[in-house]
């Protein structure tokens, strides 16, 4: 499949697309998914349309028919700058439901799909850039270096409250991105991204990305197909804040929608760690680190009756039996004797 053939399947009804007379050869197409944003998306665009290149850049605004006012916000930027913004207001009956709820998928690849640029950004509508040269440094970067595909970069992190977290990452130095790196320590965040336009029929030519009905995270497996067609840079500055919401793909505040986000993690970590043939040790280490995962958010929701699946689980995994007896120990060092009968029953 192709992005064209992505549009004709999914497309129940038209996108509708504003007039504004956006440029017609953007060096970078900024695309921004925004639904139910309405206390964030200016500060989204106003990142971006701060951003100061000696290159045209345009804006796909994807707003996903807002019930909040996100949509009205979003119409108003598009009249204010019609040579930026590029406004597609989107229908709920073109929606791609994944784990039968409602999502931005559509959104999302529709954007990719509708971007002109040479090179590709993210930005959802929450997030947003605070350096004006993010995509200067960025499209520098890979003028200069045709062997990359992607950059990324440093970030902070934003909670509801509005307690900023500084430089998340904190890498000292610019590095490059393998694969270890986004498996075991998820180095990339969406909104630091810059990648080749050239890779998006890569993207759309994966069919578990574009099919797939589980998988409720869409740019991790971008990172994975990437990295293992091209070189990923790590460019040691800080460009966005992420905002961290309890409400959000992750599920942070739901002991259930945890434990769908790291089974979806450990699944794309599989697929692909078997579609390129990658060694048995990362695929070991990979899941070790998302049982530990698991392990504390059933301590943190105090879900200890499921404590029986966990190690039901961790038998039926490709995990050592040094860990399996690492994880017995540790729940006996933490849970009191009350809570044993309840695992253990």
């Amino acid at each position: 499949m192709n992005y064209k053939d992505f549009f004709n399947t999914y497309e129940k009804i038209k996108v509708v697309e504003n007039s504004n007379s956006v440029t017609e050869s953007p060096v970078v197409s900024v695309c921004v998914q925004t639904y139910q944003h309405r206390d964030f998306i200016v500060q989204c665009l106003k990142g971006i349309l701060m951003q100061e290149t000696n290159f045209e850049y345009e804006i796909l605004l994807g707003e996903d028919a807002s019930k909040d006012g996100t949509r009205e916000i979003c119409m108003d930027y598009a009249n204010k700058y019609p040579d930026k913004i590029k406004l597609l207001l989107h229908h709920r009956e073109n929606n791609i439901e994944i784990g039968g709820k409602p999502s931005g998928r559509f959104n999302f690849l529709y954007n990719i799909g509708f971007s002109r640029g040479k090179y590709i950004a993210f930005c959802e509508g929450d997030d947003y850039w605070t350096d004006p040269l993010k995509l200067q440094k960025q499209v520098d970067f890979l003028e200069g270096n045709e062997e990359y595909g992607m950059v990324c970069t440093n970030y902070n992190s934003i909670n509801e409250q509005g307690d900023v977290k500084i430089d998340i990452l904190n890498l000292q130095r610019d590095v490059d991105i393998e694969i270890e790196n986004v498996i075991l320590n998820r180095y990339i965040a969406t909104q630091t991204v810059v990648f080749r336009a050239k890779y998006k029929e890569n993207i759309f030519k994966e069919v578990k990305i574009v099919h797939n009905n589980t998988w409720i995270i869409g740019d991790l497996p971008i990172w994975l197909i990437l990295v293992n067609i091209s070189r990923i840079r790590y460019l040691n500055f800080n460009s966005s804040n992420y905002r961290v919401l309890l409400h959000s793909a992750s599920g942070r505040d739901s002991f259930q929608n945890q434990l769908v986000f790291n089974d979806t993690v450990i699944d794309i970590f599989k697929y692909f760690l078997m579609k390129f043939d990658s060694d048995k040790f990362l695929l070991s280490r990979m899941l070790e680190l998302r049982f530990c995962f698991l392990f504390n958010t059933i301590i943190k929701f105090e879900k200890f009756e499921y404590f029986n699946i966990f190690f039901s689980r961790l038998k039926s995994e490709e995990v050592s039996f040094i860990f399996f007896i690492k994880m017995k120990i540790k729940l006996l060092n933490i849970v009191s004797r009350k809570h044993l009968k309840a695992i253990f029953n």
